[in-house]
């Protein structure tokens, strides 16, 4: 099975890329969010102490020549 690939973005224009979930699980620790919610929602998003968002972290999954993140009609 290929691996997935997840992003994590910011809203200071930040972006990173993760392989697999084991990946994705390590940086949970870092950042403060959930990797199974992501796991399971394929999305979620990252909250400061006041309840702004500040960034997040989707699945991208590639289909039919293109790009698609986090939740995607099929």
């Amino acid at each position: 099975m290929a691996k997935q690939w997840y992003e994590i973005w910011f809203n200071d224009g930040y972006r990173g890329l993760m392989r697999g979930k084991e990946e994705l699980r390590r940086n949970a620790n870092i950042f403060d969010y959930d990797a199974n919610t992501v796991i399971k929602e394929k999305e979620c998003s990252l909250m400061d102490d006041d309840g702004h968002q500040v960034g997040g972290v989707q699945l991208i999954v590639y289909k039919h020549n293109r790009i698609q993140r986090g939740r995607s009609n099929d």
